[in-house]
């Protein structure tokens, strides 16, 4: 209020002092009350954090200022009630704060406020950014101006270091090798670095600051969503535009061609989008970054097309080899015609068997999709057919029973596994049967990564006394020396006619491919 502290005495010594008893009973309750309830008001006002001035229009002199003003500044109380705006201020910005204010007055501005930005001068000539909501009040047809300043000296700090950190975050995007570019939370371009100028075309100085989809007119000009949209959003539309589309959290990522980049010669770019989130984890923009993956296209079309013809020329390998083998095997066939000896034709039509049970593996890799694994169930279902077919026998004289999982085996297991069932189906076909009647059981299985494979016939049995590890036998030495080269193990039981049993893992397949 526009009194100083000798006011406020003179003020009570002169309600004290009334003389006449009618006019004390009369107006010095009243006087007292408004006083209470002034220096109360003056007292909140101490309270207060924030400086407050009360600056007389008229003579531009402080007539009150709270407690906080004096400790801020370092002037004494006493000092401050004589002094002025002036004195707190420099020249060229009293002259500001003076047009500020008479414009104040001018329009009567009684019941609104400004407030605007200075710098006080301390006792000890230290600058105060300050912060001033500057109020006209009208105190007895007096005018005055309420100044409330508040010192921003850690929020210029906190303005100043939120700045610098966007100017760093600035300029290490601006060298970044990718193409990258930033939004805040209304969809307006903060940041557009030189690679993504160099990409499109677009200086930054054309597209900061602009909204509404400014940024995807570079890239497939249009306004329309791109993938640092789909952040947080789901939009089926606009996903399936992109070839290729992974979320990791809530990080995108996605592949696509777009033909406009570089002066229309196009690329293929892979794109990444985050969010921006602030230091409480909320989001205030996104960002994307998006690099030209056109090299390493082309590099994996050229070796898909390469694969592609190394595929087709192995099928094409496969295939001849499977037909050579049936040339040697039309061959020996040719030979058994002319000859005499049982002996002889036996020879021919073993090595004939073993021929065919490769030729087999050869033209089950070409009719496969896959050129390194077949499917073994059907390969042993072919090669007994074949067997049975080259002794003359039929399924009503010697009964087949195959008991065969679904197993896929590489060519490096297939080939010496098939020649060791050849081996022994053969040797049954030939041996345990004199009466042309019987039963051949084969089971082949897996339990994890053993594979076991049983051959069972109900013939006359083999001596108990052979053994297979040094049997003088072809046969049994080559099934010997295919079981070492699968690494596995062999048993015989001839209790009840003859049961081999291999046990073994499936070889690592060395890729040709």
């Amino acid at each position: 209020m526009p009194y100083e502290t000798d006011d406020w005495d003179s003020l009570r010594d002169k309600i004290i002092g009334l003389g006449e008893s009618s006019i004390q009973k009369s107006y010095y309750p009243e006087l007292q009350k408004r006083l209470g309830e002034l220096e109360r008001f003056r007292s909140l006002l101490d309270q207060s954090n924030d400086p407050i001035f009360l600056l007389e229009i008229s003579s531009g002199r402080f007539t009150d200022v709270t407690k906080s003003a004096s400790e801020q500044l370092g002037y004494p109380n006493e000092k401050m009630l004589e002094m002025t705006l002036k004195d707190l201020v420099n020249n060229d910005e009293m002259m500001r704060i003076q047009l500020i204010l008479n414009e104040m007055v001018e329009n009567k501005e009684s019941t609104g406020k400004k407030t605007f930005s200075s710098v006080f001068n301390t006792v000890d000539s230290q600058k105060i950014p300050v912060e001033i909501s500057a109020s006209v009040v009208n105190f007895s047809d007096v005018l005055y101006i309420v100044m409330v300043v508040r010192d921003i000296t850690e929020r210029e700090k906190a303005e100043k270091a939120f700045e610098e950190s966007e100017q760093r975050l600035t300029d290490i995007i601006d060298f970044l090798p990718d193409a990258t570019f930033a939004i805040d939370q209304d969809g307006k371009v903060i940041a557009w670095n030189r690679a993504i100028e160099e990409m499109t075309g677009t200086k930054k100085k054309d597209i900061i600051g602009k909204g509404d989809y400014a940024y995807s007119v570079p890239w497939y000009n249009e306004h329309r969503p791109v993938l640092i949209d789909l952040i947080g959003n789901n939009d089926s539309e606009y996903i399936s535009k992109y070839k290729y589309v992974k979320k990791d959290g809530k990080t995108i990522y996605a592949e696509v061609f777009v033909p406009s980049v570089y002066n229309g010669r196009g690329a293929y770019l892979w794109v990444t989008a985050s969010p921006l989130l602030d230091s409480k984890g909320q989001q205030y923009g996104a960002i994307e970054s998006v690099r030209d993956i056109s090299d390493r296209k082309n590099a994996e079309d050229k070796i898909k097309k390469s694969l592609d013809e190394k595929e087709t020329l192995l099928r094409e390998i496969h295939h001849r080899v499977k037909n050579n083998m049936q040339i040697i095997s039309s061959l020996l066939n040719l030979q058994i015609q002319y000859e005499n000896l049982d002996e002889t034709v036996g020879v021919l039509k073993e090595s004939q068997g073993r021929v065919k049970s490769m030729a087999i593996i050869h033209e089950k890799l070409y009719q496969s999709s896959s050129l390194n694994y077949i499917n073994f169930k059907e390969y042993i279902e072919k090669l007994i057919l074949d067997i049975f077919f080259s002794y003359g026998l039929t399924t009503s004289a010697i009964e087949s029973v195959l008991n065969i999982e679904d197993i896929h085996l590489n060519i490096d297991t297939a080939i010496p596994l098939g020649l060791i069932i050849n081996e022994l189906v053969t040797n049954s076909v030939k041996y345990a049967f004199p009466k042309c009647k019987g039963k051949i059981t084969l089971k082949l299985v897996s339990n994890k990564d053993l594979i076991e494979l049983v051959i069972t016939d109900n013939g006359i049995g083999i001596p108990e006394d052979v053994d297979i590890e040094n049997s003088k036998t072809l046969g049994l030495q080559l099934v010997q020396n295919l079981v070492n080269q699968l690494e596995g193990k062999f048993e015989l039981d001839v209790n009840h006619g003859t049961e081999f049993k291999i046990t073994f893992k499936e070889l690592k397949y060395k890729e040709r491919i």
